[in-house]
């Protein structure tokens, strides 16, 4: 299971050794966190130069050999369960200041379920100048 996703450069000048580490994970529908950071990453994509208002395409996938089982797939489309997709993009502007951006998105499978537990997942969207506060960038 994998999320294709873009990343844009919205800012003036360009973004530099721009690296990604992206995450992605079935997460219950009962509270539980996802794991923010605390495994290993399932996508990871380095690009030299992103020009403003230019894009990269990036992937988040689960286990790489890891297929989604029935059993999940239930879950899923029963609205028990949820995906999430996050990570932290590192890079740096012209006059080499390191930056870093953290996202996270989620996706239901049931549209007709209300109350998934996934403001973790918004809280967790974040900016910020320097080494990001979860992990540092090596």
């Amino acid at each position: 299971m994998s999320f294709n996703m873009k990343i844009l450069n919205s800012g003036k000048s360009a973004a530099l050794h721009v690296r990604t580490d992206d995450y992605m994970e079935i997460i219950p529908n009962d509270g539980t966190l996802p794991r923010f950071e605390s495994n290993d990453p399932r996508g990871r994509m380095s690009i030299e130069i992103i020009t403003p208002n230019g894009t990269a395409d990036i992937v988040a996938m689960r286990d790489q050999k890891r297929l989604v089982m029935q059993a999940e797939k239930e879950s899923l489309d029963a609205g028990n369960s949820w995906v999430a997709v996050y990570g932290i993009i590192h890079y740096a502007d012209v006059f080499k200041t390191p930056y870093w951006t953290k996202y996270c998105a989620w996706f239901n499978f049931n549209a007709k379920r209300e109350g998934y537990y996934s403001k973790p997942c918004v809280a967790y969207n974040d900016v910020g100048e320097g080494t990001s506060p979860n992990r540092a960038h090596p």
